[in-house]
């Protein structure tokens, strides 16, 4: 069974779904962290991680939007 996701990891999974229902493209790392109200993106950057290795998300590193979300 894998890790259940931390409130700040569930945070980010809904501001990335709820970013892309609105404006039909993924957020960028920036617009995660100011949603997040976090001063660095480096903390988006490991929250969006943590969501690609648990299986919630996946990323595409030759696209400047690439996440997807992944429905389980």
């Amino acid at each position: 069974m894998p890790d259940p996701l931390t409130i700040k990891q569930l945070q980010t999974l809904d501001i990335i779904k709820n970013y892309i229902a609105k404006h039909r493209v993924a957020p960028t790392l920036g617009e995660i962290a100011f949603l997040l109200d976090e001063k660095s993106t480096s903390t988006a950057q490991y929250l969006v991680g943590q969501l690609i290795v648990k299986g919630f998300i996946k990323h595409y590193p030759d696209k400047v939007r690439g996440l997807e979300i992944i429905e389980k």
